[in-house]
């Protein structure tokens, strides 16, 4: 899938809950529960509608100390968000 120019917003059926590691998404509907780490869980906050997949890689090189080549980077995040999309945890924004 390419995602350069697209935008993603997470799922309004989760509830979003931030913990000092990570994150839990749950859907009370439907009892789903799935976690993320930190960085799934900075990647989650900005998927918010307004960043592209560039802005995204730039933010996580800035806030974490990542150890990879940016290409590397760039599609371990868009890795993440295809599982996330799977999961319908994320939608792509319309």
């Amino acid at each position: 899938m390419e995602m350069k120019d697209k935008t993603f917003v997470m799922n309004k059926d989760f509830v979003f809950r931030e913990e000092e590691e990570g994150a839990f998404l749950f859907n009370p509907q439907t009892d789903e529960l799935h976690c993320v780490n930190g960085v799934g869980m900075f990647i989650c906050k900005l998927c918010n509608g307004k960043n592209h997949m560039d802005e995204i890689c730039k933010r996580i090189w800035e806030e974490f100390d990542v150890d990879v080549e940016p290409h590397r980077l760039r599609r371990e995040v868009e890795s993440f968000i295809e599982r996330m999309l799977a999961l319908n945890l994320l939608k792509e924004r319309e």
